[in-house]
């Protein structure tokens, strides 16, 4: 359960009266996970990116908004290269060399009208059939 009231953007949680029962998680669409580690991102450029995705995203990032996008930071994503990287979940697709000028475009045309921007995809964790290699990933 979460109080009304927002810090820094985010909404202020209640302390649980009852410390063993379950969170809840209020309903969203998407969720972004943004790779901040040394090798990936070197330049330290993924935390500007994260900082940015609030503006970028409007009602997108509302908390009470059931299609809301969540967003993350991870240390690692196992790649170590080609960053930032940023993956969008359900769908599993793998962004690479992400910049404002492409997290922009992500927001847009994925999020918003459900095209990927496929020349920065390098992974797809469930491809189409007819683009599916032997592992099951596709190469865009």
């Amino acid at each position: 359960m979460q109080d009304e009231t927002e810090q820094g953007g985010f909404p202020v949680p209640l302390h649980n009266a009852a410390p063993l029962d379950a969170p809840e998680q209020a309903p969203y669409a998407h969720h972004l996970f943004l790779c901040s580690g040394r090798y990936c991102d070197p330049e330290g450029k993924a935390i500007a990116l994260y900082n940015a995705l609030p503006r970028l995203l409007g009602e997108l990032g509302a908390y009470d908004n059931p299609a809301r996008i969540k967003r993350g930071l991870t240390a690692c994503l196992g790649v170590c290269y080609g960053g930032p990287l940023l993956v969008v979940y359900p769908e599993g697709i793998w962004y690479h060399h992400v910049d404002e000028a492409l997290l922009q475009r992500i927001v847009r045309e994925h999020l918003e009208q459900g095209r990927p921007v496929r020349e920065a995809i390098f992974h797809q964790l469930h491809a189409p059939p007819a683009e599916s290699g032997a592992s099951g990933a596709s190469v865009p």
